[in-house]
């Protein structure tokens, strides 16, 4: 469930099924809720992002409302999400949904990324979990960050690797790598298809950042 209140408005309407209402996303979730605009559109949460990237129903909370109302749960198809704010029509939830039931294989088949510096659009831990749920293999790197995981990547184990994820173009130096905006990995699973890296997507997110606030100021001036 996407909002505090939205939440506690459905504990307290669903004590009387057997639903169980999870505060955080696990494996074991097989419906998320959204608060929708009209056209079923809802922010790019990291709730949204681990939906698309798990196949689960997204779905919005008139979806409970009318359950509730007939004491029973409807079909979910009606109500599920087409979109984001910043993809409205990209009907990702139904497409990865679907890729899953068929049992197809994973967004990307054949992608390795090594994490360079901060990930500021997220959580480091989430932005792990949600591109490793669509097929992106990531190399470990050695950081309090990482200190779960058992292997560390060297620098010469990095370099035969194809795409690098980062933040800024000073860090990459000595890896040889082209590098990719960890903005670029979200939009794909937020569309459910690989987008075309062209160089907004090679631009590092701290540049975008940037480049986004100076177009903003350049925008109140004229």
């Amino acid at each position: 469930v996407s909002t505090q209140s939205t939440g506690q408005q459905v504990r307290r309407d669903t004590n009387r099924y057997s639903v169980r209402l999870l505060r955080e996303y696990n494996d074991a979730v097989t419906h998320l809720i959204f608060v929708t605009d009209g056209p079923m559109t809802c922010g790019r949460t990291a709730k949204y992002l681990q939906g698309i990237a798990a196949g689960k129903w997204l779905l919005s909370f008139k979806w409970v409302e009318q359950s509730l109302h007939l004491s029973k749960f409807v079909n979910e198809e009606p109500y599920e999400l087409v979109g984001d704010y910043a993809a409205p029509h990209s009907y990702a939830p139904r497409s990865s949904r679907i890729s899953r039931i068929m049992s197809q294989p994973p967004l990307f088949t054949n992608l390795t990324v090594f994490i360079v510096g901060e990930i500021k659009l997220m959580p480091r831990k989430e932005f792990i979990q949600i591109i490793e749920m669509v097929g992106v293999n990531v190399l470990p790197t050695a950081g309090a960050a990482d200190s779960e995981r058992s292997v560390f990547a060297t620098q010469s184990q990095v370099r035969p690797l194809v795409d690098a994820v980062v933040t800024s173009f000073d860090e990459v130096t000595g890896y040889e790598l082209e590098p990719i905006a960890a903005q670029w990995l979200l939009d794909c699973v937020a569309n459910y298809k690989i987008l075309p890296l062209n160089r907004r997507s090679r631009r590092t997110d701290t540049q975008t950042q940037e480049r986004s606030s100076e177009e903003q100021t350049q925008a109140r001036t004229q």
